[in-house]
């Protein structure tokens, strides 16, 4: 180090990692020479390049930022802080650290997470946490459904005609079932009684103002979708849904067209 007569810039290498600092005109080197006089009103440079494992964080005391370079001008006596810590490691790229990637092996800048479950969703086997992989999830991206059956984009959980298409999901009558597959079929303002019946129709409504209830041998076959609607519901012992049949059974209140109660046998 050659001393100049003037004021003294002395400068601090700060931080976990490691680096080096040069002025232009010379006379910092910094790793080995860290203080170096100037004359008065003379305009330094000076540079910060960090090793390969580090990266420059910033300046302190007399200049600020966190560009790589600064300038100053000698009028006094100058303190100058470097920072620089330690590069840590990033796999795939995206600029977030290993430790803190929720997918470190696949770049992911914005490590987007639906469920919530700290894995990232572009490595995330099941990205709604539903338990069904995305890859044999008709929605991956919804919870809340899982399948669509018959193909409309509506999920089967939400579908109001689930093994029939109708993207519409039209329900003209406000029953719940759609329009595509309600068919109104037998409607008693009294009770309604099954007995000894296996259902052949494709889909079929069976509505009662009062109660539904089974006896005998009732059969639902494959293929079949059948409907209970009544306040009321009683499936005796030998009222069976087979493998591939729909059943669905429904309390809510029904008003018939004026008809006589009595069996469907």
């Amino acid at each position: 180090m050659e001393l100049v007569a003037g004021p003294m810039l002395t400068l601090t290498k700060i931080g976990s990692g490691s680096g080096a600092v040069t002025s232009d005109p010379l006379g910092i080197n910094c790793g080995v020479d860290c203080l170096q006089g100037f004359a008065l009103g003379e305009s330094i440079t000076l540079t910060a390049q960090p090793e390969e494992d580090s990266r420059f964080v910033g300046w302190g005391g007399a200049c600020s930022g966190t560009a790589q370079t600064c300038q100053l001008t000698i009028t006094t006596e100058v303190q100058v802080n470097a920072e620089f810590d330690t590069e840590a490691s990033d796999a795939d790229g995206d600029e977030i650290p290993d430790g803190e990637d929720n997918c470190p092996a696949d770049p992911n800048p914005d490590q987007a997470d639906l469920d919530g479950d700290q894995q990232g969703d572009v490595c995330d086997a099941d990205d709604d946490g539903d338990g069904v992989d995305d890859d044999q999830d008709a929605f991956p991206r919804d919870p809340g459904e899982r399948a669509d059956t018959d193909g409309d984009g509506i999920g089967d959980n939400g579908d109001n005609c689930p093994s029939l298409a109708n993207p519409d999901q039209a329900d003209s009558n406000s029953d719940g079932i759609g329009d595509a597959c309600d068919d109104l079929g037998e409607c008693a303002p009294e009770a309604l009684h099954v007995q000894d019946r296996i259902f052949s129709r494709a889909r079929l409504h069976l509505r009662s103002a009062q109660s539904i209830t089974t006896s005998g041998d009732v059969v639902i076959p494959l293929g079949a979708e059948v409907i209970f609607e009544a306040p009321r519901h009683t499936l005796g012992p030998g009222f069976r849904v087979a493998v591939g049949a729909r059943l669905t059974v429904s309390a809510r209140a029904v008003q018939c067209a004026a008809a006589s109660a009595g069996d469907a046998d």
